[in-house]
């Protein structure tokens, strides 16, 4: 009876759902961060902050913008011009929080974007208030 009740208990503990955790933590935007890990190639990047390690991606993309503008999505590929209209790099949090995705640079040649994309977004975030306010500030539930 002891062993059918303990294997009830426990089976009842294994198969119970999972609880989401939460965790807060203040993303202050006039805050600089610490220090920046850009991984070459790779799209990821992230920045230290005192409290937290913020942690996104770059990717360049063919809409147009401005500096620290929004967008919900963009274009990576276009049937007629290929990857040659990937002249914008876009960032965006992944961790903590997911943001919007921000624009952090223009340039004139799509083949210059790829490379420094992740770089410069982990730049913006770790150095610019202004950049951090428009991503801080467009985070979603």
């Amino acid at each position: 009876m002891k062993k059918l009740l303990f294997l009830t208990a426990t089976c009842a503990i294994l198969t119970a759902p999972a609880t989401a955790v939460q965790q807060c933590v203040a993303l202050d935007a006039s805050v600089n961060g610490t220090s920046y890990v850009n991984p070459g190639s790779k799209a990821e990047w992230s920045v230290t902050f005192p409290n937290v390690t913020v942690r996104g991606i770059g990717v360049c993309g063919s809409k147009s913008g401005s500096y620290k503008d929004l967008s919900d999505s963009f274009t990576t590929y276009d049937s007629a011009a290929g990857f040659a209209n990937n002249r914008y790099c876009w960032c965006k949090m992944i961790s903590p929080a997911v943001s919007s995705w921000v624009l952090a640079f223009a340039t004139d040649d799509a083949d210059y974007c790829a490379p420094g994309c992740n770089g410069d977004c982990a730049s913006a975030v770790r150095n610019s208030s202004t950049f951090r306010s428009a991503m801080f500030g467009s985070i979603s539930n």
